[in-house]
Order: C-alpha cells, then sequence, then structure tokens
C-alpha cells in the first residue's frame, strides 16, 4: 500500500471518528436540554400546586367565586404538564419519560393530583373539606419534591455520563494521535532520515561496499519511500562502479606517475649528471693545457666550470624531488629523515620524526605511498599553514601503521577540506584508499592541522620475508 493511500485511510478515519464524536455530542447537548426542561417543569409542578392550594385556603367567599376562572386555567396547565411529563408533549417540548425511578414518581405525583383536585371542589363548596386539603397538599408536595429530585438524579447520571464519554473520546484521540506519530516515525521518519543519511554519505564520497545491502534491509515494502530506496540503491550502484573504476584509473595513473618519475629521475642523474661532469673534466683538462698568460681564458673556464657545479647540484635536486634515491637504496626512514632536513634547510620549519615501525613489513606500494604521503602534508604545511614546526610520526600498531601529521599553524577550515579544488588533499586521500587504508583531516583555528592515516599492512608479505631468512639462514 503506498504512502499516499495510507494517508487517506487514516484521514478516513479521524473523519469518521470526528463526526461520530459531534452526533454523540450533540445528542448529549439535546439530552441535556430536555433534562433541563423537565427539571424546570417538575418544579413548576410543584410551586404551582402549592400557590393553587393557597389561594383555595385563604381567599374569603367572595373571592373564590371572583378568581374561580382563573384558578381552573392553572389547574388546567398543571394537568397538561403533568401529563407532557408522563407522556411527553411537543407544545411543551417534553419526551415521554423514560427513566423509570422518574416514571414511577410522577405516576404517583398524577395520582396526588386526581384526589387532590376532588378535595379542591368540596372545598369550594363545603369549607369543611380545607383541613382535608391542606393535608393532602402537604402529601402532594413530598411527592413532588421526590420526583424533583429524581429528574436532578437522572440529570446529574446523564451528565456524568457524557462527562465519561468525552473523556473516553479524548483518550481514543490521544490513543490515536500516538499511533499516527509512531507509524509515521517508523514507516516515513526512520526510513527518510536513513536514506538522507546514506545520501549525505555518498555525497561526501563515503560508498561501502555494503551500502547497498543495507538499504534493501533497512527499507522494505512497496510504497513511495521503498521506490526512494530502490533508486539509491541504483545510484550507489552506479557510483560504486564508477569510483572503483576511477580509482582503478587513479591507481594506474599514479603507477605510472611513479615509474615515469623514477625513470626520468634515473636519466637525469645518470645521463645528463655524467654529461655534466664530462663536461667539466674537459674544462679542468683545458684549462691545464693553457698557456699562463692567457688570464681571462682562464677565469672564463673557472666560471664555466662553477656554472657547471650549479647545475649538477640542480640535476641532483631535480633527480631528488622526483624520486630520492634513498628511497629505493637505504629505505623509508633514511629518506624521511633526508626529507626532514631538507624542509628545514629550505622551508625553516623543523619537522620532528617519530618512526617505530619495520621497513619489512612494507612492499614498494606502501613504502612509496608513505613517503609521498608525508610530503604531501608537509608540502601542505609550509605553503599554507604558517607554521613554525611540524611533528611527523610513523607508528606500527598490529596490522596496521598509523601516521600522523601535526602543525602549529593556523588551522585548515572545513571548507578547504571539502573543496574540489584542493587537489593535494584529494591526491593524498586517493593514495591512502588505494592502500585500503582510511584518513582523517582536522583542522583548529590558530591551534594547527592534524593529518591522520591509517594504513593496513600486507602480513603474507612479512612471513614470506621471514621465510625467506630462515631458508637463507639455513
Amino acid at each position: 500500500m503506498t504512502i499516499v493511500n495510507q494517508l487517506r485511510y487514516v484521514m478516513a478515519v479521524l473523519i469518521a471518528f470526528l463526526l461520530i464524536n459531534s452526533a454523540i455530542f450533540y445528542h448529549n447537548l439535546n439530552d441535556m436540554k430536555y433534562d433541563g426542561c423537565v427539571i424546570n417543569y417538575s418544579g413548576m409542578v410543584r410551586g404551582a400546586t402549592q400557590q393553587l392550594v393557597k389561594m383555595e385556603l385563604y381567599a374569603h367567599h367572595e373571592d373564590i367565586l371572583k378568581n374561580v376562572r382563573q384558578r381552573d386555567k392553572l389547574i388546567i396547565k398543571l394537568d397538561n404538564i403533568i401529563n407532557g411529563l408522563i407522556n411527553g408533549d411537543s407544545e411543551l417540548k417534553l419526551r415521554r419519560a423514560t427513566n423509570d425511578n422518574y416514571l414511577l414518581k410522577m405516576k404517583e405525583v398524577s395520582n396526588a393530583w386526581e384526589h387532590l383536585k376532588q378535595t379542591i371542589m368540596r372545598a369550594r363548596k363545603n369549607a369543611q373539606f380545607r383541613n382535608n386539603l391542606l393535608k393532602e397538599s402537604n402529601d402532594y408536595f413530598e411527592l413532588t419534591n421526590k420526583a424533583v429530585i429524581a429528574s436532578e438524579v437522572n440529570s446529574i447520571a446523564k451528565v456524568r455520563t457524557t462527562s465519561n464519554i468525552q473523556l473516553i473520546t479524548f483518550i481514543l484521540n490521544l490513543i490515536i494521535l500516538a499511533t499516527i506519530w509512531f507509524m509515521s516515525q517508523k514507516k516515513i521518519g526512520k526510513p527518510l532520515t536513513y536514506l538522507k543519511n546514506k545520501v549525505d554519505d555518498i555525497t561526501k564520497g563515503n560508498i561501502p561496499v555494503s551500502c547497498e545491502k543495507n538499504i534493501e534491509i533497512q527499507v522494505q515494502g512497496n510504497d513511495e519511500i521503498s521506490a526512494l530506496a530502490i533508486s539509491i540503491k541504483k545510484m550507489h550502484g552506479y557510483l560504486a562502479g564508477s569510483r572503483k573504476n576511477l580509482r582503478s584509473l587513479t591507481g594506474y595513473l599514479l603507477s605510472v606517475r611513479e615509474e615515469e618519475r623514477a625513470h626520468i629521475s634515473r636519466e637525469i642523474h645518470d645521463e645528463l649528471g655524467q654529461i655534466l661532469t664530462t663536461i667539466n673534466m674537459d674544462l679542468l683538462s683545458l684549462e691545464k693545457k693553457l698557456p699562463k698568460d692567457q688570464m681571462s681564458l682562464n677565469e672564463t673556464i673557472k666560471s664555466i666550470s662553477k656554472l657547471i657545479e650549479i647545475a649538477m647540484h640542480t640535476v641532483q635536486e631535480i633527480s631528488s624531488d622526483l624520486r630520492p634515491r634513498l628511497l629505493d637504496d637505504l629505505g623509508l626512514k633514511a629518506s624521511l629523515k633526508w626529507y626532514a632536513k631538507k624542509i628545514k634547510k629550505q622551508g625553516g620549519i623543523a619537522c620532528e620524526l617519530v618512526l617505530d615501525f619495520e621497513e619489512a613489513n612494507l612492499d614498494q606500494i606502501r613504502t612509496i605511498t608513505v613517503f609521498r604521503i608525508i610530503q604531501e602534508a608537509i608540502t601542505n604545511v609550509v605553503r599554507h599553514a604558517h607554521a613554525t614546526k611540524a611533528r611527523a610520526s610513523l607508528i606500527e600498531n598490529g596490522t596496521s601503521l598509523k601516521i600522523e601529521v601535526k602543525d602549529n599553524g593556523i588551522g585548515i577550515t572545513q571548507k578547504q577540506i571539502s573543496d574540489s579544488e584542493s587537489l593535494g588533499i584529494i591526491g593524498l586521500r586517493e593514495r591512502v584508499y588505494l592502500c585500503g587504508g582510511k584518513v582523517e583531516i582536522k583542522g583548529t583555528q590558530n591551534k594547527g592541522t592534524t593529518v591522520s592515516v591509517c594504513i593496513p599492512l600486507d602480513k603474507s608479505l612479512k612471513k614470506n620475508i621471514q621465510n625467506a631468512q630462515n631458508s637463507k639462514d639455513n
């Protein structure tokens, strides 16, 4: 079922519940209005009857004859009211009595009223019946009072019932709203938050292999969110494939680049260096053969010889920048120490090294990668950090190599870290990822930047080296 249909069903249920609740409330309101009329007319019967009895008892003979028509109208009115309270009356807006207790009381009132009317008629003709009228009126008052109390009790009971219904309705409303909130969080909120986090991870470049499987596990069904999850799943597959291809291409280009740099470094160092050395030796030989009186020519040769020495030094610098020969000859530790001295000499930044690892655990690819990571990180310090010192630590920790480069500069910002123009950071990350490692870059304003890298070590390589050494010793 789609989310739209689910919401439609929920709205239909809410509207139906609202209509039922309104109907119940309207019905109870009408009952309360009717009960108010019943109480009012019941009290009117009690009061009007007492007024009639007083008029009959305390009027003089002339007044009795004079106002008999008015009293008869009151009797007729009381007849109508009492009959309406029992059987209902549309003109008085009274319903037929349904409460057993109140109906019983009103029937007693009706019977007593018939006797009271007869006594009134007798008292009009014979004054001796006035005492009987007074006694019957007191008894009648008690009956009408009980009827009024019965109507009030019935009304109070209905009010309580209405209050309970309203309370139950309120609780049901709360339960329905809580259910809707819970289901919306379960069916909509949590899946959308989950998919948003996945999309954010993909946007940041974090595309784990398990992402596609997790989407399938966390979001299930056939609604719109499931369709969105399927689309994100397809997008992830496409991006993962593209990233895999790009990283394969990046790895190939880096490998080719390192090979070309090594080749060019050797060619410059060996071929160009050899040519410059030969030229320098020929100049020295020519200088020895020149007559001593050729002073100007001797000075020219010495000047050219110095330029050649400068050129040879420049060739060595270029060759070392392309690919330090120490890296192939003496290993990573010696190369890093040489590079730290070079940075201090050229950039004026003191670079402290902490080297606690076995070079035998690093193959050639990891050795070059680690050196380039340190080189790129410290180059960024020299160019951008405005730092006075840096610290690089390489510590082997079980199956991984922990690399950390810190400085005391201005600190890199998050915008600079995520900037697509920060090619140095992008290159550093790609080198780390190609080795199956992780990189984290943090900057604190005016407190420096920290680059943390973790590269897994190839234990199979270490075992092969140890086996080779053991077989050689044997």
